[in-house]
């Protein structure tokens, strides 16, 4: 949902509304996806760092307890990561998404792989070393992260001021909805 179909829905919209120079709107767009966004990934990130043990068991992988565990808090990344994307490429500007993911990789086989092999090494144990290199892939995320974050700072206090009134949230939560749920259904 936060890296599919909602991020494309929120894309289209923003590309619509900055092609009517409807910025007011734009804003409101933004506004709108981040607070669901928010919310996805909190839940998601809480509820698999919370319940790390129990989603390894309900897999029957109980030693995958801290994979699951350092990969919570990477919901709740992607989730924000997911609104400035869709912002961007619905402003029609790909390279900010494209420097961010080359970022994460890098990021994501560096420590990766690293901390795998470090506490590999000093606990001997794969569980805990699969952890590890999971909090690679939290740890690329969260510095792709600041890089959008400040490419998208200087972005949105660079968007014109205009008068159109903006819709309502209620009325962009639908319209989001109603255009990422059809995106996922192709999807699958």
């Amino acid at each position: 949902i936060s890296t599919a179909g909602l991020p494309v829905a929120m894309s289209r919209m923003i590309s619509q509304a900055s092609s009517l120079e409807h910025y007011g709107q734009v804003r409101r767009i933004y506004a709108t996806a981040r607070g669901i966004f928010l919310g996805l990934g909190l839940v998601g990130g809480v509820l698999m760092t919370v319940f790390c043990r129990q989603l390894a068991a309900f897999q029957n992988q109980p030693d995958a307890w801290a994979a699951i565990g350092c990969l919570g808090p990477c919901a709740l990344l992607i989730c924000i990561m997911s609104t400035f994307r869709g912002f961007f490429q619905g402003q029609g500007n790909m390279l900010p998404t494209s420097v961010s993911q080359v970022i994460e990789a890098v990021v994501k086989l560096v420590v990766g792989i690293g901390l795998s092999l470090v506490i590999l090494k000093t606990t001997e144990s794969v569980s805990l070393a699969a952890g590890g290199a999971i909090l690679g892939v939290t740890m690329g995320s969260a510095v792709a992260l600041v890089y959008m974050l400040a490419k998208f700072r200087k972005s949105y206090k660079n968007l014109p001021v205009t008068s159109e009134a903006p819709g309502s949230t209620r009325e962009t939560v639908k319209e989001l909805l109603t255009i990422a749920i059809p995106a996922l259904e192709r999807m699958a």
